[in-house]
């Protein structure tokens, strides 16, 4: 299914701009102005080709701000949702971390990003960010790209998840 327009598209944009379109239906509207509007149009897309057209402008908005961000997805992050942007899951041990985790997801119930490391389908052991959904005795992650082999769905023990989490330093980006 890969379409032209965006086969070539920076995989760090269709992660965030899944994460912040989730976010935007979870209430949370980015404070970039073309980025909720975006998000609005494709909330309101009917049909494929217009949802398909939207999400599209959506991922051109989010290379925007993520090319004033240099490319680093947290700075990105902070400059689509300003100081309502925290990262308190990085410090501390790692059961502190796991539990203001789960204190996180059972509060607000809403996605996060992380930045983990991981064997890609080509052998490479590489960083990359993901979609953290849901963390229990396991973790949830979505990948959003339809262009790697790695399942967008994934299920990770929460033991190897924090083992990966913190071999990329424990970078995330967190709406409160």
């Amino acid at each position: 299914m890969e379409n032209k327009s965006t086969s070539n598209t920076d995989p760090n944009a269709i992660t965030l701009a899944t994460w912040v379109y989730l976010l935007h239906d979870y209430g949370n509207t980015s404070d970039n102005g073309d980025v909720a509007a975006a998000c609005e149009t494709v909330s309101g897309s009917g049909g494929e080709e217009d949802g398909e057209q939207a999400g599209l402008a959506l991922v051109q908005a989010v290379e925007t701000v993520l090319a004033d961000a240099q490319g680093e997805v947290d700075a990105a992050a902070r400059l689509l949702f300003g100081e309502r942007l925290g990262d308190a899951f990085h410090t501390g041990s790692r059961a502190e971390r796991l539990g203001r985790i789960r204190k996180y997801q059972f509060t607000k119930q809403l996605p996060w990003l992380a930045y983990v490391w991981e064997r890609k389908p080509e052998n490479e052991v590489r960083p990359g960010w993901v979609i953290v959904e849901q963390v229990t005795d396991i973790v949830r992650v979505m990948d959003p790209n339809p262009w790697d082999e790695l399942d967008e769905q994934r299920q990770i023990s929460t033991g190897d998840f924090m083992v990966l989490w913190e071999l990329g330093q424990c970078r995330c980006a967190v709406v409160s």
